[in-house]
């Protein structure tokens, strides 16, 4: 989705999972209700007859994702979050993820 916004595309989606953290509902595409086909299928007709506003959303679409969500946007919120987070539940040592895959060396 992003990879279509990114080249001008509008996007016709539903309000579902991290849909609307990237789609601006009538700014960069058209967001509706999940299972709603009618709202979809409504909302691809009338921006079938508006070119204008069809242009418009791509062009503001591939602005969208070039302003926040770049690589360097990306490892800033990265950056961010991860200085915020309380690191003191990790110095204590945690058991090992698979103890099935120790090491069955028997010298070990």
């Amino acid at each position: 989705m992003l990879e279509a916004m990114a080249s001008g595309l509008p996007v016709f989606a539903t309000r579902h999972g991290g849909i609307p953290e990237a789609v601006e509902n009538n700014i960069s595409g058209i967001l509706v209700n999940e299972r709603d086909h009618r709202a979809l299928g409504d909302a691809l007709i009338d921006c079938a007859k508006d070119s204008a506003r069809l242009v418009a959303m791509g062009r503001a679409a591939s602005e969208s994702v070039a302003k926040n969500f770049s690589q360097t946007e990306q490892t800033c919120r990265l950056e961010e979050n991860l200085s915020a987070r309380d690191w003191s539940l990790t110095d204590r040592a945690l058991p090992p993820r698979h103890p099935e895959r120790q090491s069955r060396d028997p010298a070990a």
